[in-house]
């Protein structure tokens, strides 16, 4: 694949991750697992939020988990 091709299909999922990243920040914001209103008006919640909605939706977004390739090419990326 070009870096051309590349940026484009890249470009579409970022659309994917934004919205389904929103709406899993939401959820957790609601679902009362912690105090929200413990936290001040900063960065911190969001970024909490933001983190773990991140790993609850990799899996939506990661290619097959049966291809020992694939898998073997993400760990070797972890490393840069």
């Amino acid at each position: 694949m070009d870096l051309i091709t590349f940026n484009q299909k890249v470009g579409e999922l970022i659309g994917s991750v934004k919205d389904q990243l929103r709406a899993e920040c939401v959820r957790l914001f609601l679902s009362g697992a912690i105090d929200v209103e413990s936290y001040q008006d900063n960065f911190v919640l969001p970024k909490i939020m933001i983190s773990v909605s991140l790993r609850n939706i990799a899996d939506d977004f990661s290619p097959s988990r049966f291809s020992a390739k694939y898998s073997s090419d993400m760990e070797n990326l972890k490393h840069f």
